[in-house]
């Protein structure tokens, strides 16, 4: 993925054709030292630039996945992205609670020309911490490419689970699996309200000290995906693997 004229980064050729259904790309150093940590970011490892590449990675390898699925027209001006992005939530049985969740539609999802077109759905699992609405920004970046004649990244819906624990109610016992209620107020600046874990559940079920002490993360994921199904037009499982 380095570019052999310039030796810059650039992961746009041809050779993702080759690469497997299921990779994955590790950076930093395996045996960081002190110094290291301090440098980059925390156990991270790497620069701002370095994590800018990983993206252009993930959908370069995003855009050769679907070699054989026809192109949905794409407007040379993208639809107003506040019209095709946002943050929002569903009501997860499971959890017994609304859980938070991003959205952004591709350019030209909206066009009269393709409300027949179906299109694949790329889900998107935000690092320890963070939260869909950070994360969302990321889709700035395939917006470009997605219109950029030279990188035809194929248009997809790309979906931003939510990887926070919920909050848990000391009052009510109720719990609320969002960042934000409906009038836009901080969930966690409520006092009654408490986080059921640190900073997130990496979209595994949490298991507590008592068998009442748990929380279905993992499995409220596939409720997500059962939601965007439901409600955007997605491509069937059967069209999606056979690619």
């Amino acid at each position: 993925m380095v570019d052999r004229v310039t030796g810059t980064h650039n992961p746009w050729n041809k050779g993702w054709k080759s690469v497997p259904k299921d990779l994955i790309v590790l950076y930093g150093k395996e045996h960081p030292t002190d110094q290291d940590r301090i440098d980059g970011e925390g156990d991270h490892v790497g620069t701002k630039e370095q994590a800018v590449q990983r993206f252009y990675t993930l959908f370069n390898w995003s855009a050769g996945l679907w070699p054989s699925l026809p192109k949905p027209a794409v407007p040379q001006q993208p639809e107003d992205a506040t019209l095709r992005q946002k943050v929002t939530w569903y009501d997860s049985a499971l959890l017994k609670a609304k859980r938070e969740y991003g959205i952004s539609l591709p350019p030209g999802y909206l066009m009269d020309a393709n409300k027949d077109q179906r299109y694949p759905v790329l889900y998107l699992m935000h690092g320890y911490g963070m939260a869909p609405a950070g994360f969302s920004a990321t889709s700035l970046i395939t917006d470009a490419f997605v219109t950029d004649s030279d990188v035809k990244l194929r248009p997809m819906i790309m979906v931003f689970a939510d990887g926070r624990c919920c909050f848990f109610n000391r009052v009510t016992g109720a719990r609320d699996c969002r960042e934000t209620d409906e009038a836009g107020v901080e969930l966690s600046s409520k006092p009654e309200l408490e986080r059921e874990c640190n900073s997130g559940n990496f979209y595994v079920n949490r298991h507590g000290y008592t068998a009442a002490d748990a929380a279905p993360y993992g499995d409220a994921f596939f409720e997500l995906m059962d939601t965007i199904d439901q409600n955007y037009r997605t491509l069937p499982e059967a069209e999606v693997e056979a690619r």
